[in-house]
């Protein structure tokens, strides 16, 4: 992205009902009409990560671990001002499906009271991003330990591949701020949380990579058109 970018931090009252002062910090930053008019179908991507011991289980999800579901439904109501298709997108991953945490987290639930359409991006139909040459190479350092035939599925060409719906429709990320276990992005934001839009399963393998991390190549074929970050649950 090139030019200045208008950002916007406004602390929030009341966590269980943060719609006004999310709704402020969206006007700050610029609001969504001009942004949803161009594309009137917009997919929200929440951070919906999935630890095996919450998700299979009725414990909690510690706080600042995912996107507060009082964020999300205060971001979808602030669209749907503008228009009523609105997609929810997620993937599958090695650590659970986009359905599970849909239900787990309350997502399903949100998407019947508003009628979201929830997308499965691992499920949905796929197509070649338009991007200037989008074959980039994926590395296998540090994945020495992958037996074969893995390895070399892992050192070959790759074309960046994304869900249909959510390359024509307007791209809303909605992170929660983190750190990350991983040594490769340090902090969750805005881009790091588009990484739940890539279809593969196997994802966490393929691309946690630092020679992939900064590639011009993935920023372009996910970028996003805004962004609002969580920081309700940040201590």
């Amino acid at each position: 992205m090139s030019g200045k970018v208008k950002v916007s931090i406004v602390k929030v009252k009341d966590f269980n009902n943060p719609y006004d002062d999310v709704k402020e910090a969206v006007n700050l930053a610029g609001g969504f009409e001009e942004t949803v008019r161009s594309k009137p179908y917009v997919t929200v991507k929440p951070n919906l990560v999935r630890i095996p011991k919450f998700i299979r289980s009725g414990q909690p999800v510690p706080k600042g671990c995912i996107t507060s579901i009082q964020v999300l439904e205060a971001v979808v109501k602030l669209v749907r001002e503008y228009t009523p298709k609105i997609g929810i997108i997620e993937s599958d991953t090695l650590l659970g499906t986009a359905e599970e945490a849909y239900e787990k987290y309350g997502v399903l639930a949100l998407a019947g009271k508003y009628g979201l359409e929830l997308i499965n991006a691992t499920k949905d139909e796929l197509v070649d991003c338009e991007v200037p040459n989008p074959h980039f190479y994926v590395a296998v350092k540090g994945l020495e330990w992958l037996p074969s035939p893995e390895r070399e599925i892992y050192s070959s060409e790759y074309t960046l591949r994304l869900p249909r719906k959510y390359l024509e429709s307007m791209r809303i990320s909605v992170p929660s701020m983190k750190t990350q276990v991983d040594p490769y992005s340090a902090i969750t934001f805005s881009v790091k949380n588009m990484f739940g839009v890539l279809p593969e399963v196997k994802k966490y393998l393929k691309f946690h990579e630092k020679v992939q991390w900064g590639d011009k190549k993935y920023d372009t074929g996910i970028n996003v058109g805004r962004a609002l970050l969580d920081l309700c649950q940040v201590a």
